[in-house]
């Protein structure tokens, strides 16, 4: 996207007006209005969605990109969406409040109540982002036919929302910001990136699934049960190894954590945990014996150790 321009014998492109307004402002929303009324903006956007650039010009990570249209029996020469540049946006319908517009139209929405986002997001913090976003891969984990299932087969369901590597990790990014109790948020969002099914599917394995707290966990290690579900202990461990990467003491208890999981008979469930953390290993840490006896295996294969430690 943009326009051709020669200059010494090499052709560049023009920088967009409204990509380079974005990117000066470094916090922007890009609204594209009436998005589905030509097919050729679909080409034009492809490369805009995919990897945020514009003729030259990279947009930051702190722009964001919305597309609205309306459906493609009242659009002015609408279209459905084809499957690539769908799979590029998490997908949401409007739902007309008629309440809040008759309060909103007679001053103008001069005093409509706007929600803060604070009061919508979750905590802002490393350990919530973990644990959120660790419930969601060990779901993936385990039911690894969800993650990369195809293209639908039909044209109405390619135009919206489903399920692929690219789509799970919008999910995962948004739902690192939820609530964790905020059940229908939550499904929204996961329907909105991967498709209602998939939502569903889901919400019904996360209803059953009993969350534990990363940080607790790592200043707490002898109360937690490693002998109960596989699922739970992926996605503690999934969590802590995040938070184990953000500060020494942090990767220490982490370690001692992936550590207990192991001597409880869990080594096959611990050891994506402890060769993370061993590939981010601070310096100047150290690694118990306890620990080189049960991942031994592990720390040769990401050449910590030619030998085994234990021996």
């Amino acid at each position: 996207m943009g326009l051709p321009a020669e200059h010494d014998g090499m052709t560049s492109y023009l920088d967009v007006d409204w990509a380079r307004r974005a990117a000066e402002a470094q916090k922007a929303i890009v609204v594209f209005d009436e998005f589905n009324t030509g097919g050729d903006v679909f080409k034009a956007m492809l490369r805009v969605l995919g990897e945020r650039t514009v003729g030259n010009l990279t947009l930051p990570e702190t722009v964001s990109m919305v597309a609205l249209m309306n459906p493609v029996d009242i659009a002015v020469d609408g279209v459905d969406l084809a499957a690539p540049i769908a799979n590029r946006f998490a997908h949401f319908n409007w739902a007309f409040d008629l309440n809040a517009w008759l309060d909103g139209v007679v001053d103008d929405f001069a005093s409509q109540d706007i929600p803060a986002m604070d009061s919508l997001l979750g905590p802002d913090t490393v350990a919530h982002r973990a644990k959120m976003r660790s419930m969601l891969a060990t779901y993936l984990r385990m039911s690894p036919t969800e993650v990369n299932p195809g293209t639908p087969e039909d044209f109405t369901t390619q135009a919206g929302a489903f399920a692929s590597p690219r789509t799970w990790t919008f999910a995962m990014q948004i739902l690192g910001e939820l609530r964790e109790n905020d059940e229908d948020a939550i499904f929204t969002a996961i329907k909105g990136c991967v498709g209602e099914a998939a939502a569903h599917r889901f919400v019904a394995w996360k209803s059953q699934y009993d969350l534990y707290d990363p940080e607790w966990a790592m200043d707490n290690p002898d109360e937690v049960d490693f002998t109960s579900r596989a699922d739970l202990i992926y996605a503690l461990l999934g969590a802590v190894q995040t938070l184990g990467k953000t500060s020494d003491e942090s990767w220490s208890k982490a370690m001692e954590l992936v550590t207990r999981c192991g001597e409880q008979g869990r080594a096959d469930v611990a050891q994506p945990a402890a060769r993370s953390l061993l590939n981010s290993k601070p310096d100047d840490a150290t690694v118990s014996k306890r620990t080189a006896e049960i991942f031994s295996d592990v720390y040769r294969a990401v050449g910590v150790w030619e030998d085994d430690p234990a021996a």
